[in-house]
């Protein structure tokens, strides 16, 4: 809206919740917040045991009769 303006903006009416229902909101978010991080902990991990276990499998293990060879597309 081209005519908005911070006059304006001071003159409308906010509504915000109670204390209580902020603090319960507020209260949700943490709890989310700390279960995204909690997730992010656990995909680094699980990263790093697939990444072990290619490497043990396909590197470490590799059988020297094993032939390389080009896929063709």
């Amino acid at each position: 809206m081209p005519s908005l303006n911070q006059s304006i903006l001071k003159e409308l009416p906010i509504r915000f919740p109670d204390l209580i229902e902020q603090t319960v909101i507020a209260s949700v978010l943490s709890s989310l917040d700390d279960k995204i991080e909690l997730l992010q902990r656990q995909n680094a991990t699980l990263e790093k045991m697939a990444e072990t276990f290619f490497k043990q499998w396909f590197v470490e293990e590799a059988k020297e009769e094993w032939k390389l060879n080009l896929l063709e597309m």
